[in-house]
């Protein structure tokens, strides 16, 4: 079983509104997120800090790691330290052009390469056409990514594109 995470926080800088509450096709970013996650996950929550207004899922608010951190690696710690199973996966609610096809593929890939006695990854991202790693859009195995994320926290490392680096 995968929790799944839909990843709505920050400040919007680059969308220029609520994100969260933002309409697509008559639906709501978030809404989007939580649908494609639907199809992987039985369980599935909202993380960032925002209100519920707008949203009927479970709403979790970004943990409080340090004042000073920022930016998306909060709301995926935050995923990871709320997380009641061995993998979650995450979908930021402003990427609403990702499948369920291609979570499924994920959890695929990931069945694969799981058997009882061997964990081969620590994490799954999908990867944009320009062969860019998209953190935020994958699969995490949340005994190991968990202290990487803090890690990075910790070093002030906020860049998600530095987690290949950190995960296998």
């Amino acid at each position: 079983m995968i929790d799944g995470f839909v990843l709505a926080g920050g400040q919007s800088r680059r969308m220029g509104q609520n994100k969260a509450a933002m309409l697509l096709g008559g639906r709501t970013l978030v809404d989007r997120a939580a649908e494609t996650l639907g199809s992987i996950s039985d369980k599935v929550y909202v993380v960032g800090n925002i209100t519920g207004e707008t949203i009927s899922l479970p709403i979790i608010q970004d943990h409080p790691f340090k004042s000073n951190s920022r930016g998306s690696i909060v709301g995926l710690y935050t995923a990871l330290v709320n997380a009641k199973t061995d993998w979650i996966a995450v979908l930021a609610c402003d990427l609403p052009f990702i499948t369920s096809e291609l979570m499924t593929r994920m959890v695929d890939i990931l069945r694969h390469d799981v058997t009882p006695q061997v964990i081969a990854v620590d994490a799954i991202f999908a990867e944009q056409p320009d062969g860019r790693i998209q953190p935020l859009c994958g699969l995490y195995r949340r005994i190991s990514s968990l202290p990487a994320i803090k890690n990075m926290l910790s070093d002030g490392d906020w860049r998600l594109q530095r987690l290949r680096e950190r995960s296998k």
